[in-house]
């Protein structure tokens, strides 16, 4: 276990003290109950070596599948070809273009909004 403690901001004097206690201490309190002191341990120095091991295989995307574009019937066999294609052609794919930011409405505008409500006030009175 390790002692936290927490000091004063002005004059650096401990204000408190507690105990915390390690992650290896918490995972053998978690997992001793289940698998036994034995094999909680060997499960925690088996989680350390996950932790140092870098993945055993780079992670690659796969190419795409070639296809007939829609556009001028030229086959497209790469992603490369692909983007090469859509900017030639000054087209965007559906879902990966960029979003402009939402126009408000007149009525959004606060002055507005307060205007309205003064209009409107003023033809219900002229009614009634």
């Amino acid at each position: 276990m390790t002692i936290e403690r927490t000091l004063c901001d002005q004059c650096g004097k401990v204000i408190s003290e507690k105990e915390a206690k390690t992650d290896k201490e918490k995972f053998l309190e978690f997992w001793t109950p289940t698998y036994g002191e034995a094999e909680a341990l060997e499960l925690w120095k088996r989680k350390l070596e996950s932790l140092r091991v870098p993945p055993a295989t780079a992670q690659v995307i796969s190419d795409i599948t070639p296809y007939i574009s829609q556009i001028d019937g030229s086959v497209i066999s790469s992603r490369s070809k692909h983007k090469q294609h859509l900017k030639e052609h000054g087209c965007i794919e559906v879902g990966n273009e960029s979003m402009e930011p939402r126009k408000t409405s007149w009525i959004e505008n606060k002055s507005n909004k307060e205007a309205l409500r003064r209009e409107i006030a003023a033809r219900l009175d002229s009614i009634s």
